[in-house]
């Protein structure tokens, strides 16, 4: 059981590597902008957002991602503390997304995420 766990795991993390080296960019590379819309993108399609929905949402993504950046290119930080700045916005955010969702759509981006966290754990 554990092989086949580690050789779902290569071949994941080898798909990830040619899909990434396709695009020429690595994930350090890629900017909050291109960040930001894919999430944007993902929701729209997994959430059903209307348009007024999408444009808060990628403002929202947008302004996270940023933040983010910003916190990782900061070298007077140390890890734990970027890490903790990191969960802090993803709270935020969550927050946010709770004012813009209606209850379903919110009930359902709890229920990818938490998907989305068991499958890398596999």
């Amino acid at each position: 059981m554990t092989e086949m766990k580690v050789l779902k795991s290569l071949l994941v993390g080898a798909i990830v590597l040619t899909t990434l080296t396709a695009q020429g960019q690595s994930i350090a590379e890629r900017s909050p902008e291109a960040i930001a819309e894919a999430q944007t993108e993902q929701m729209v399609t997994d959430l059903n957002l209307t348009p007024e929905q999408a444009e808060k949402v990628g403002f929202l993504n947008l302004k996270v991602e940023n933040k983010i950046k910003a916190v990782y290119l900061n070298s007077n930080l140390t890890n734990e503390q970027k890490k903790e700045f990191v969960e802090g916005n993803k709270k935020d955010r969550m927050g946010a997304l709770k004012a813009i969702l209606t209850a379903e759509q919110f009930t359902l981006y709890q229920t990818k995420i938490t998907e989305a966290k068991a499958s890398q754990l596999k």
